[in-house]
């Protein structure tokens, strides 16, 4: 009998392999829970094909609750689905939902008939009490970074403050099968999802960080760090992609992880993120560091070059600063991954080519780097959010939960970008994509890489050019299978 069921839902975008990740909030809750004696299950939709019986049969030994892990858009909906079933099954059961969604929108998400309880912000401590609480059948008013229903009043408590990671028990893994969550990044086939701090100091205006952290952040001592590595290493993965908003904050914890690791002469790559300031200063030793750290590859988000629209969500990147530690990379045998947006409100031709120019510099002056072109969408909870929907009449205005399932903040409306100039981006970031490295492009899964790799060719020379009108080739893509 488990005395606690955690579901994590499908987003209907789940691909193996891709991006099926770690539900690593539900395991770290998990942990919490264990430590004060709870027994928990997990049951994950995106790799039970069997969840509802499974779900049925959990319900049978009577758990003190269910929660649910749900961002905005489809896991809502498979999250009511469930929420429903497990309703009409047991009536008294408490439902509770926590994650990214009922934490931007409480009030919203609190009000369903459904659900009975929201967890706000981090669920460790928070999910402890509340289960405590439940099996003692004790009133619920003291527990901080809750909304809860009683006697048909809804209720919101204070916000919890934010815990202390070194306080995080270590990750029942057995929990789950954890191979069936290793991603293939290109550079390792075998990498999985953990994290090692949470936050960030920045506060982008297109970020939820910004909300639900509060501009803050906090980690994970260099030696956790590293057992999670060696962790993941027990279990079968060569890489550990850290899903941190900024892994480099804390310099004096990357040289700390590099003496253990050096000490330990462990040979787990790394995968995460990092700030362009917080790469800086570069110096010789500090890239050799990173090698022996076994960093595998950095991700770094620049967004725009623009300097009017780094103002607008921002967001300011020195370009000679960028452009250096571009160069500086180019000698290191560690993979650089830069992320830009387009598509902006107010956002000019002009402004695009101010980042192409500067896309086509890093491409050619570091040959260990990509990058990804993303169509800006704000995200719902941000400070940009209701900015870039002003004087819109569609604005997305969900007047109940359930309106956001269709919402998506990756291929969400753009009403403040004309047809013809959305069809330009997408134009772009088609040809942009092939001046990537092409052991970034091309894999095995490629059932017709021979016909990409020639047409590689015919893209850069547009790139070169800045010709991106007139592109059949697009529509003849779908037919080719990859």
């Amino acid at each position: 009998m488990a005395d606690v069921l955690l579901i994590y839902p499908k987003t209907d975008q789940d691909v193996k392999n891709v991006n099926i990740f770690f539900p690593i909030t539900l395991v770290s809750i998990a942990g919490s829970l264990m430590k004060k004696g709870f027994s928990v299950k997990i049951i994950d939709q995106r790799i039970n094909s069997n969840y509802e019986n499974k779900i049925k049969k959990e319900l049978n030994k009577n758990p003190l609750c269910v929660g649910f892990s749900v961002a905005t858009g489809r896991q809502i909906k498979h999250s009511l689905d469930m929420s429903v079933l497990i309703k009409k099954i047991n009536p008294n059961l408490k439902i509770v939902w926590g994650g990214v969604h009922p934490t931007l929108s409480p009030i919203q998400t609190i009000q369903h008939p459904f659900i009975d309880i929201i967890v706000k912000g981090e669920g460790e401590e928070t999910f402890v009490e509340l289960v405590e609480a439940l099996k003692k059948k004790k009133d619920l008013k003291e527990i901080k970074g809750i909304s809860y229903k009683k006697n048909n009043k809804i209720y919101h408590n204070y916000r919890r403050p934010y815990m202390d990671l070194e306080k995080i028990p270590d990750f029942p893994f057995h929990l789950v099968n954890p191979r069936n969550y290793f991603i293939d990044i290109k550079t390792s086939k075998k990498t999985l999802l953990l994290f090692s701090s949470r936050g960030c100091q920045n506060n982008c205006k297109f970020c939820y960080n910004g909300s639900i952290h509060k501009s803050t952040w906090r980690s994970m001592s260099a030696s956790k760090t590293f057992n999670l590595l060696q962790r993941a290493k027990e279990l079968g993965a060569t890489c550990v992609k850290f899903g941190d908003e900024n892994f480099f904050y804390g310099r004096k914890r990357i040289q700390e992880l590099y003496q253990i690791t050096k000490k330990e002469k462990s040979d787990v790559n790394i995968s995460t993120t990092s700030t362009l300031e917080d790469l800086r200063p570069f110096t010789k030793k500090f890239g050799e560091q990173l090698v022996k750290t076994n960093f595998l590859d950095i991700f770094i988000g620049i967004e725009t070059i623009s300097k009017k629209l780094q103002k607008y969500i921002n967001k300011p990147i020195n370009t000679n600063d960028l452009l250096k530690l571009n160069k500086n990379f180019n000698n290191l045998d560690i993979f650089l991954k830069y992320s830009f947006i387009m598509g902006f409100p107010n956002e000019t031709k002009n402004d695009i080519q101010e980042s192409l120019d500067v896309i086509k510099r890093l491409m050619a002056e570091n040959k260990q780097s990509a990058h990804y072109i993303n169509i800006f969408s704000p995200y719902y909870g941000t400070a940009i959010f209701n900015n870039s929907w002003k004087g819109y009449k569609n604005k997305p205005n969900p007047k109940k939960l359930e309106d956001w399932i269709n919402y998506s903040w990756i291929i969400g409306r753009n009403p403040w970008v004309s047809k013809e100039r959305m069809s330009y981006i997408k134009r772009v970031i088609h040809f942009m994509y092939f001046l990537n490295n092409k052991d970034f492009i091309y894999t095995n899964r490629h059932k017709n890489h021979l016909i990409y790799k020639l047409y590689q060719e015919i893209a850069r020379v547009r790139c070169k050019m800045n010709f991106f009108n007139f592109a059949p080739e697009i529509k003849i893509k779908q037919f080719i299978p990859r």
